[in-house]
């Protein structure tokens, strides 16, 4: 018994040295003021009182409670775009450890490996470091969703869980609050939670009930605004095209750098092999809710490529970081739930076989 506490806290001591590395690469890029456009607007948005950030977000394409969390930052640190970047890198930091703490309770002897892996992705993946220091809100939407993605889960595996209840209903709230993609990857989530909490057992329409009508009443307020920015971007925003080359930027965003053919190859092996090895796990819940948590990211990636195929360009590669947390994680338990010797054997064959085209 002693041995098994000393060894989960060497491991839990690894997570934390892992993150606290990832932290300071992080920090060491805050001193850079160069801006792009839409930076250069959160700080003029941060000059602002709180009530005219509202107005101001009103007449924009987005939705305030990062503005808000920014601002809270300059109040107390000072106004700096070194203090703004930190505001975005905290929200990683705290994924890693929510994550890392969640680990232990849901994949018990998986949790380590489950949390190294997603580390590594969303801290050192091609995008994650350029992200993690960008004035905007993507790093707060990601973290809101993972924690509404794990929320789901704790509230599945027990519907009678209050504080997962109030907990999932609150990081919904705050991931549409935040930005419009991540509210559109919490209605995917409310929905399969739905499905799986009716399948599992009919008397849980009470708690779909629940926080369905608690998230409703919650964006009650915002509705209006967000119904009239629909119209206005709608009607004519400022991106005009959405072709096939949109598509494939897409599809290589998360993993764009030198070597982004391999991550391709790699994710594309981890999802097949996990594909192939529910013949044999149908009964593993970890797997399908990695299944979930995949089939997240890519639902709300498709139905931001559609509309802007149909209705007018609405998607830019950017907007699916929020959801980039759920396919992380994803992947994470795929790979600690895979037979380790087949799915590195299948990766290598798949790395051989178009070396010629990396």
């Amino acid at each position: 018994m002693l041995e098994k506490i000393k060894k989960i806290k060497k491991e839990d001591l690894m997570l934390n040295i892992l993150i606290g590395c990832i932290a300071i690469i992080y920090i060491s890029l805050i001193f850079n003021d160069s801006l792009w456009g839409d930076e250069a607007y959160t700080m003029v948005m941060l000059k602002k009182g709180f009530g005219d950030i509202i107005k101001a977000t009103a007449m924009d394409v987005h939705p305030p409670l990062y503005y808000f969390i920014a601002k809270i930052f300059t109040l107390i640190f000072g106004y700096s775009v070194a203090v703004v970047k930190i505001a975005s890198i905290i929200p990683v930091i705290l994924t890693m450890l929510f994550v890392k703490s969640k680990a232990k309770k849901l994949f018990k002897k998986n949790a380590t490996l489950i949390s190294v892996i997603f580390i590594l992705l969303i801290g050192i993946s091609p995008r994650a470091i350029s992200m993690a220091v960008e004035l905007r809100m993507y790093t707060w939407a990601m973290f809101f969703v993972t924690c509404s993605g794990i929320y789901a889960y704790e509230l599945y595996q027990n519907p009678q869980n209050k504080k997962a209840l109030v907990l999932f209903i609150l990081s919904g709230l705050a991931s549409s609050y935040t930005h419009y993609y991540a509210a559109l990857t919490e209605c995917i989530i409310y929905l399969f939670l739905i499905i799986c909490l009716l399948i599992n057992n009919k008397k849980n329409w009470k708690t779909c009930l629940i926080f369905s009508i608690s998230t409703i009443i919650g964006y009650l307020p915002w509705l209006p605004t967000f119904i009239k920015q629909f119209t206005t971007v709608k009607q004519g925003w400022w991106l005009t095209t959405f072709n096939v080359d949109s598509i494939l930027n897409t599809m290589k965003y998360l993993f764009n750098g030198d070597f982004v053919n391999i991550y391709l190859i790699l994710v594309a092996a981890i999802i097949v092999g996990v594909i192939v090895s529910l013949k044999d796990k149908r009964k593993d819940k970890d797997m399908w809710f990695a299944i979930i948590l995949i089939l997240s990211f890519i639902i709300t990636v498709g139905i931001g490529c559609i509309a802007s195929k149909l209705i007018r360009p609405v998607f830019v590669e950017r907007y699916m970081y929020p959801a980039a947390g759920l396919l992380f994680l994803g992947i994470s338990i795929a790979i600690s739930r895979s037979e380790y010797k087949n799915l590195a054997r299948d990766i290598l064959i798949r790395i051989n076989s178009s070396k010629y085209n990396v």
